[in-house]
């Protein structure tokens, strides 16, 4: 792995497995995981950028159902998402959670439709986003519709959607900027 980036994915990609790994031996060791464990364990802070357009993911505000769209990047805590880990199996299913609003990404339906925050609840399957693709990017598919998260120009404020996953086209791959 020469590229920075690839490098950067690979590691956080890590810390996600290492959090998963210490949540589940700390819950079958018996015990439930304190307020200082989930401190402890919480997921890396990301930027989440469009290939496509180099535009960052961001949602305005803390109200239930604003719109997430593509914005210049820079250092606002509503550009910042946790990846939160559901606990599946293979490791490539997470919520993404708003820093700022402290919301999920849900999309409703098995349509193309709008992408939204919403209350973060990981039982919910139209909040669960799979990672897929080649090293250094990836795809998000909605684990209920199994469609993906698009951003269709490369205009700032257009809004994010789910839509048929096509690996032709660069709009559906994504990459993350990790902040410390």
């Amino acid at each position: 792995m020469s590229n920075p980036f690839m490098r950067t994915t690979a590691n956080l990609l890590s810390h996600f497995a290492f959090a998963v790994v210490l949540a589940c031996s700390v819950v079958l060791a018996g015990g439930v995981p304190s307020a200082h464990a989930a401190t402890a364990i919480k997921p890396p802070i990301s930027r989440v950028i469009n290939i496509n357009s180099g535009l960052c993911v961001v949602v305005r505000g803390e109200s239930e159902g604003a719109r997430a769209v593509q914005t210049g990047c820079d250092s606002y805590r509503d550009q910042l998402w946790y990846f939160v880990p559901t606990g599946d199996r293979f490791g490539e299913i997470f919520l993404l959670q708003n820093l700022n609003s402290k919301r999920c990404l849900v999309a409703r339906g098995m349509g193309e439709s709008y992408v939204v925050q919403t209350t973060c609840d990981a039982r919910y399957r139209d909040q669960r986003w799979r990672f897929s693709g080649p090293e250094g990017y990836f795809r998000l598919s909605n684990e209920n519709s199994y469609l993906c998260l698009v951003v269709r120009t490369r205009v700032p404020e257009t809004p994010l959607v789910q839509t048929d996953c096509n690996t032709g086209y660069a709009d559906q791959f994504w990459k993350l900027y990790p902040v410390d």
